[in-house]
């Protein structure tokens, strides 16, 4: 998630024209109160984290979304690393481990593991990252393809991190004018 939105987090007044929802949940399996990984414990530890920052922010991606590019920046996902992602960020160290290791965590993955399988209810594959445009699935790829089709389906004025995109010049034929 970290290089998608980090990139979408550059661009100014972006989250002002979309309704963004990140559910930390991935490919994991749940089986009664057990939730196995794809990627195994550390993104477990990390899914757990990044939904509990994201509850402590009130879901406001511009607040939670630097927390989780600093959870997977590449390091092993440790207590050590949660502790200084939200050092970094200001997020409360104490309450953010304290509803990791507790039952408020618990409910928070709880409820994105439901999100998720209501995403995926009747699908054929499931894949992350899985967008949605305008209520359809968006497949057409991240970063500067997913910008281009957010600033696209907006209809009002556009905000200045969305790129201009001008028209490719019309092809010039020999003998032609």
């Amino acid at each position: 998630m970290g290089s998608i939105t980090g990139d979408l987090l550059s661009k100014e007044g972006i989250f002002d024209i979309m309704d963004f929802e990140y559910l930390a949940y991935g490919n994991a399996q749940k089986e009664g109160s057990e939730i196995d990984c794809q990627h195994g414990p550390a993104e477990c530890l990390g899914n757990m984290a990044e939904t509990c920052v994201k509850n402590m922010t009130g879901n406001a991606p511009l607040k939670y979304i630097p927390f989780d590019v600093c959870l997977e920046s590449g390091s092993a996902i440790t207590n050590k690393l949660i502790s200084k992602c939200a050092k970094k960020q200001g997020i409360n160290e104490d309450e953010l481990m304290s509803c990791v290791t507790g039952p408020k965590g618990k409910a928070l993955i709880d409820i994105e593991a439901k999100k998720t399988a209501a995403n995926f209810a009747g699908k054929s594959e499931q894949y992350v990252p899985y967008f949605t445009l305008n209520g359809k699935e968006f497949t057409e790829g991240e970063g500067p393809q997913l910008l281009k089709a957010v600033c696209d389906a907006w209809t009002g004025e556009k905000p200045a991190g969305c790129p201009s995109y001008k028209a490719a010049p019309e092809r010039c034929y020999a003998g032609k004018n």
